[in-house]
């Protein structure tokens, strides 16, 4: 908990540190590379029909992500995420899921949608398991003057990045800081605060950091994750520019 505090007044604190390195002269192709990892506990609490506690207990874990995607110059955007989750007592080692999506891109809004599934059940709560499941995101706004936004599935990584489903808003401060907040469930057993900082640290590379925040019946759901993601952008649409016509003979003037 004490390192999920750390980690969000840090989000805090680098908003007006971070340098502001633009990026190069784009068209609308881009090409991302995301790696992350993080650590954190979620509670497993059993109740009785009147909803008082019978059990409690804390599960750590720790997890990696790493994605890839591409833009296309439509608003068409393709990709694929993938991770390893490994529960504290699971029985069946580090758990693995992958998530191949699209989505439609636009400045002021995006849509997009996906196909999960995961080696081993997932935890959901009390008796409720999943393995496969459809991911899913909407966005509505600007993202760099302020849109809201949910998403299902696509946290990364899927558990320290904020939880199975997350909703917020978002903007950015400046021209090299974006900035989430907002609140995550599952596989946390009550909903918590979710708070996510991009920093351009290199014209193509980002610093993504990510912290966590709740609690369930006297036990912390608290989470943290770190990461990187390095974007290359398309030459888009080369035309070839026209010769010039070759020089006419000057036939008007005499020899």
């Amino acid at each position: 908990m004490i390192a999920s505090r750390v980690l969000l007044g840090g989000l805090i604190v680098l908003l007006p540190l971070a340098i502001d390195v633009p990026g190069p002269a784009r068209d609308s192709s881009e090409t991302r590379v995301s790696l992350s990892g993080g650590t954190g506990s979620y509670a497993i609490i059993a109740r009785a029909c009147d909803n008082s506690v019978v059990n409690r207990r804390s599960v750590h874990f720790t997890d990696q992500s790493a994605s890839l995607d591409h833009k296309f110059a439509s608003p068409v955007r393709l990709g694929v995420r993938a991770g390893l989750l490994d529960d504290e007592g699971a029985t069946d080692g580090a758990n693995r899921y992958i998530n191949p999506n699209f989505s439609l891109d636009w400045r002021l809004a995006s849509v997009g949608a996906g196909y999960f599934e995961a080696r081993n059940d997932l935890p959901t709560g009390e008796g409720a398991i999943f393995r496969k499941q459809l991911s899913f995101h909407v966005r509505f706004g600007d993202p760099k003057s302020g849109a809201v936004w949910a998403e299902f599935l696509e946290s990364e990584p899927l558990y320290s990045g904020g939880g199975y489903f997350c909703a917020g808003a978002e903007t950015q401060v400046g021209r090299v800081v974006s900035f989430k907040l907002g609140l995550s469930v599952r596989p946390y057993d009550a909903g918590g605060v979710s708070a996510r900082g991009e920093f351009r640290i290199a014209p193509a590379l980002d610093a993504v950091l990510k912290a966590r925040l709740g609690e369930s019946a006297g036990i912390g759901e608290n989470a943290f994750a770190a990461g990187l993601t390095y974007r290359m952008w398309g030459r888009g649409h080369f035309v070839r520019p026209a010769r010039a016509a070759p020089a006419q003979p000057d036939t008007a003037r005499g020899p």
